[in-house]
């Protein structure tokens, strides 16, 4: 029977039955345990200052908690974890809060809270509500907070760097980067377009440089003069375009002065069709995070705008819709109806309907959209497109899923 006062160790576990319960750490933390829980300090250490070797790690077995956390793990995160069986919280500097059952819930009250299991990571910012059904499904966020808090702003206030984390939780470098596995979807403008899987590179400024393309590897050749360009890249998805200025590309897309390829991918989605179905049933939606487009004569425009909606019960692409601009020239381009495939290695789409509205093309001008899905539980999609509109516009767009950062 613990009393007001008594001292608690490395080692200890904490039952509050039907009654509530409060203690503060030596280095200022304070947690709150709710009737019904069961809380087990694993391995606390601080000497009075953080140094590098205190150390916070706890498991909630059951119940309840809230807590502020204090000087273990704000100089080095890795060093304060709150494990549960489904997921492993850590912390940006917090105060949070957890519910726990079969399931966990996760609400930020001030900071940043990383919730992860392997199955993927997710980022909880002031207001925020993080759910895990499982050990084997992603965090999923079901409700948003305040939109106005300078969520990258507040990253950038404490002292340790932003850091990616692999779908296993693992510390990885800045952006997506490296030779492995991607699944990669491309467009080589008045070409051709497909996806591919397979051993690729992304250098060290974020840039794929070369990938599977399908039929082959392709290179975009930079040591021949060369030049690639990254739109973006935010760990899980990367997006880009090269531009062939004489030398060719290598492999599988021969290239030529002038020639165009634009690309989106990331490491694929390998999950099964009835996880991702139990996940997000029959709806689920993507919003556009960026993208990239060229015409053969007018040369670069502008993604503006982009949706998609899956049915992974029935392996559907619903609908997918972009908004374009080029050559002074505005498209909607719209299609339905792909087919989802890959299930349980590399999650894609084809096939269906698609046109592009707008410009010369009036009603519509057929179009080509082949695209993947990225990351665990599909988190991120990509999507490569071409048309012609009297020039051969070809380009890709990456998009997020809505129930994860």
């Amino acid at each position: 029977m613990l009393t007001k006062g008594a001292e608690l160790f490395s080692g200890d576990t904490v039952l509050t039955n039907e009654g509530q319960t409060q203690f503060r750490f030596s280095d200022g933390s304070i947690v709150s345990l709710q009737p019904g829980s069961e809380y087990r300090i694993v391995d606390y250490r601080f000497n009075g200052a953080a140094d590098g070797t205190e150390k916070g790690f706890f498991s909630l077995l059951k119940g309840g908690l809230r807590t502020i956390t204090g000087l273990v793990g704000r100089a080095n995160r890795d060093n304060y974890k709150v494990s549960t069986s489904v997921a492993t919280i850590g912390i940006r500097g917090t105060q949070y809060s957890v519910t726990y059952g079969n399931s966990i819930n996760v609400n930020t009250g001030e900071g940043v809270v990383e919730v992860c299991n392997g199955r993927g990571c997710l980022l909880l910012y002031p207001g925020d509500e993080g759910y895990v059904q499982s050990d084997d499904t992603p965090p999923l966020l079901v409700q948003n907070g305040d939109e106005k808090v300078g969520k990258e702003d507040l990253l950038q206030s404490f002292d340790s760097p932003i850091e990616q984390r692999t779908a296993g939780g693992a510390s990885a470098a800045v952006g997506l980067v490296g030779t492995q596995t991607y699944a990669t979807a491309w467009a080589y403008i008045g070409v051709d377009k497909g996806t591919g899987v397979g051993a690729g590179t992304i250098n060290s400024s974020g840039i794929l440089t070369d990938f599977e393309t399908g039929s082959g590897t392709t290179g975009a050749n930079v040591a021949g003069g060369n030049s690639v360009q990254s739109f973006g890249n935010d760990g899980v998805v990367a997006w880009g375009r090269w531009i062939d200025n004489g030398s060719g590309f290598t492999g599988a897309l021969s290239g030529g002065e002038g020639a165009v390829v634009h690309y989106v991918t990331g490491i694929p989605t390998a999950d099964s069709q009835p996880a991702l179905a139990s996940m997000y049933g029959t709806s689920a939606t993507f919003s556009l995070l960026g993208g990239g487009v060229t015409g053969a004569s007018s040369g670069a425009g502008s993604v503006t705008s982009g949706s998609m909606n899956v049915n992974f019960t029935t392996a559907t692409v619903t609908s997918l819709a972009l908004g374009i601009s080029v050559g002074g020239n505005s498209y909607n381009l719209a299609g339905g109806g792909y087919t989802i495939s890959g299930f349980g290695s590399a999650v894609v789409f084809s096939g269906g309907s698609s046109s592009a509205t707008g410009g010369s093309c009036g009603a519509g001008c057929a179009a080509d959209v082949v695209g993947q899905f990225l990351g665990a539980g599909a988190a991120r999609a990509g999507a490569a497109f071409k048309f012609d509109d009297g020039q051969s516009i070809a380009g890709a767009a990456a998009f997020k899923n809505n129930a994860t950062r």
